[in-house]
């Protein structure tokens, strides 16, 4: 993720770790919900702040991609979570949180 070039690597790293756990405390419902829903369907579109976004199951683990135009663009990261469907059930709400910061962050939307 390319950082802020007007704040350090310290106080970018410190403000965007501070945001996943305030995302993750503030929504932790929503992203349980979340987890479920994608481990029934393997796939999950959705929009974070009108930006489209896909999660996607691998057998190992979870990645998520930006969509523009039905097409997958840039923005993309995957997190290994192991085989177990309760190991990614743990893991999914902080991944969410973890995606969406990296979102809001990357648009410089809402992160003071």
């Amino acid at each position: 993720m390319e950082k802020n070039s007007e704040i350090g690597d310290e106080e970018w790293e410190s403000k965007y770790f501070n945001f996943i756990y305030l995302l993750l405390e503030q929504n932790s419902k929503r992203y349980e919900e979340r987890a479920s829903k994608l481990l029934a369907v393997k796939t999950l579109d959705l929009e974070i702040r009108g930006i489209p976004v896909q999660f996607k199951l691998t057998p190992l683990g979870c990645a998520f991609q930006i969509k523009a135009n039905n097409l997958l663009i840039g923005g993309a990261s995957w997190t290994r979570m192991g085989w177990r469907k309760s190991s990614k059930k743990a893991v999914l709400p902080e991944f969410f949180a973890q995606a969406e910061a990296e979102i809001l962050m990357q648009a410089n939307m809402n992160i003071e």
